[in-house]
């Protein structure tokens, strides 16, 4: 399970379950990669909900 992220500085995704992970990353540095994380950490369970709404299961 995963989630995409895009900001004025790039694109990341994020696996979300079991834990959250970077996945992979484009255009974006250190600094914004730790708001980005900890705006998925704040937003897990809302992610994997709306995820599982929209995929099934």
């Amino acid at each position: 399970m995963h989630t995409h992220v895009s900001s004025e500085y790039g694109d990341a995704k994020f696996r979300v379950s079991p834990e959250i992970d970077l996945a992979s990353k484009r255009g974006h540095s250190e600094s914004p990669l730790r708001q980005l994380r900890l705006l998925v950490e704040n937003h897990q369970h809302e992610i994997i909900g709306a995820w599982r709404n929209y995929f099934g299961g």
